[in-house]
C-alpha cells in the first residue's frame, strides 16, 4: 500500500444493497497483474464492500504530473517572491 485515504461516511446519492451510506476509501497498491484477479473475486464476494474500481495507473502520466506540480509550485513560489 503506497496510499490510503479513509474519506469516511457519506450519503449515496441513491440506495445500493438497501444501503444509504458508505464509506469510501481510496488505496494506491502497486501489485502483480496476477494479483487482480484474485482481489476483485475477494472484494465481489465480500458483503461489506458495496461498490469498488480498480484502475491500472499510467507510470509516465504520474511522473508528469508530479513534474507539473513541482513547476507550478516553483512558480507561485517566485511570484511569491516578486510581490515582496
Amino acid at each position: 500500500v503506497i496510499k490510503e485515504d479513509n474519506q469516511g461516511k457519506k450519503r449515496l446519492a441513491y440506495r445500493i444493497k438497501g444501503e444509504d451510506f458508505a464509506v469510501y476509501v481510496y488505496m494506491d497498491v502497486e501489485l502483480p497483474a496476477e494479483a487482480l484477479l484474485k482481489i476483485s473475486n475477494t472484494l465481489n464476494i465480500t458483503d461489506e464492500v458495496l461498490r469498488y474500481l480498480l484502475v491500472k495507473v499510467d507510470e509516465k502520466g504520474r511522473a508528469l504530473l508530479a513534474e507539473a506540480k513541482e513547476r507550478a509550485k516553483n512558480n507561485d513560489n517566485a511570484e511569491d517572491d516578486s510581490e515582496e
